[in-house]
């Protein structure tokens, strides 16, 4: 992979973005978020795998007996739609990949969301994986990003998630203002 000249996502217009992938990357990108999705699929019968349980987060955080009843009814409630809400982002980032032309894959504010949250959701399922559950052992995980394909993917997903959110922010209107 080459060096970089132009920032790997950068606005285009009022809702027009370009992500840059290099074709490995994307092919890489496209295949994790692949097995992303079926993990999540499976979250429907509750046999999905424990990596993907921090995208499945409990209501309720004290172990107290009342609150595991409210989480249990939370969770009947709202998984199906965390599951439906993760899974149309990930079927929105594969169908702007597919119409992507050479590098520079265009997304919408909509596509470029999609993309913030299945990277946001990989990234935390990669988390599990590798063990990372504080500050400390996120700086690990950094430091070890030569180690495993693993750890390379999760800094480079943390990297990537940072370009989007800035140049998600150039819409917000400015501190105190509004649109």
């Amino acid at each position: 992979m080459g060096l970089r000249r132009k920032p790997p996502v950068e606005r285009q217009d009022d809702n027009a973005w370009v992500v840059r992938l290099e074709p490995d990357e994307r092919n890489v990108l496209s295949t994790v978020i692949g097995q992303l999705d079926e993990l999540i699929e499976h979250a429907h019968s509750g046999a999905e795998s424990t990596i993907v349980n921090r995208l499945f987060p409990p209501a309720f955080t004290h172990h107290e007996a009342e609150h595991e009843e409210l989480d249990a009814e939370y969770q009947r409630l709202m998984r199906e739609e965390l599951i439906t809400s993760r899974r149309t982002a990930i079927t929105a980032v594969v169908a702007a990949f597919e119409a992507a032309e050479g590098n520079s894959v265009v997304m919408n504010q909509s596509d470029l969301t999609s993309f913030l949250q299945t990277l946001n959701a990989l990234r935390v399922t990669l988390a599990s994986a590798l063990g990372v559950i504080d500050d400390d052992s996120a700086a690990d995980a950094d430091e070890q990003s030569d180690t495993s394909p693993e750890h390379h993917l999760y800094m480079w997903s943390g990297w990537m998630l940072e370009w989007v959110v800035n140049s998600l922010s150039e819409t917000l209107p400015p501190e105190g203002g509004t649109s």
